[in-house]
């Protein structure tokens, strides 16, 4: 199963062996991400994989040979229900 990327949760991405292009983000509510070099990458909807390999193909793009892209969840969404919040609610929760 393929977990799908959420605006409503934070990813890091990293560029081995180039740390000014690793970073934290958030997709935004148009499902589109602003990422160093490559500028808006549409983002919202893709897989963990599709993501990566989208971000190292246009960092290949824009002149790295070959860059190996990896996207980590860094923070997760889980839905809770209680008769006091009137229904469900969603909350971002961290992995630590």
């Amino acid at each position: 199963m393929s977990i799908r990327l959420d605006p409503v949760i934070a990813y890091k991405v990293t560029v081995y062996g180039e740390k000014d292009l690793s970073c934290v983000f958030e997709i935004s509510g148009t499902g589109s991400v602003a990422y160093p070099l490559i500028g808006e990458v549409e983002a919202g909807g893709k897989t963990v994989r599709e993501l990566e390999k989208l971000i190292a193909v246009k960092l290949r793009n824009g002149n790295l040979r070959k860059p190996r892209v990896g996207i980590e969840v860094t923070n997760y969404r889980c839905s809770i229900a209680s008769a006091k919040l009137n229904g469900p609610a969603a909350m971002p929760m961290s992995k630590e």
